[in-house]
């Protein structure tokens, strides 16, 4: 568990490699755990400080803001992505009498 190898506060906070050492993972799983007790409700942030219990709202609500700014760079990713499999799709069929793949999309 994550949670318990974390401090309270920004000044405590710890890099993600460093909690991957500690915990004997990678750090692609230290993320993976700490979304999941972040969605059982633990107030798990993280920051150029690295991961940390918050101890004060704003801690939580910059956290917040910082995410919700991550999810809309995504979205915009994705929706960039389908217009680029759409063009291919536009464009597929025989090249050289050779088939070229079909990308199928699903909007979000």
């Amino acid at each position: 568990m994550i949670l318990e190898h974390l401090g309270k506060g920004k000044e405590n906070g710890i890099k993600m490699h460093e909690l991957a050492i500690l915990m004997n993972c990678n750090t692609r799983e230290i993320r993976q755990q700490v979304n999941r007790e972040r969605l059982e409700g633990a107030p798990i942030v993280g920051d150029e400080h690295g991961y940390y219990i918050a101890d004060t709202a704003d801690d939580i609500k910059e956290n917040v803001l910082r995410l919700r700014q991550q999810a809309k760079t995504l979205f915009k990713i994705c929706k960039a992505l389908e217009k680029s499999a759409n063009k291919v799709e536009n464009h597929e069929g025989t090249q050289d009498g050779k088939e070229t793949a079909t990308i199928q999309t699903t909007s979000i």
